[in-house]
């Protein structure tokens, strides 16, 4: 087995870890479908086009 180690700020984990990959990487496909699915992205531009022309 490989370990890979990612240092984020000051935690470190290993992905060699299979259960702990799946989980992240099922809760980072949730972040994303939530924060950034085409109709949130588009709702964010139109907010900010509606402040601009507001200005």
């Amino acid at each position: 087995m490989i370990t890979i180690w990612l240092h984020q700020g000051q935690r470190s984990f290993s992905i060699g870890n299979a259960d702990l990959r799946q989980k992240m990487g099922k809760a980072a496909r949730e972040k994303a479908e939530r924060e950034f699915s085409i109709d949130i992205v588009i709702e964010k531009h139109l907010n900010i086009y509606n402040e601009l022309i507001e200005k």
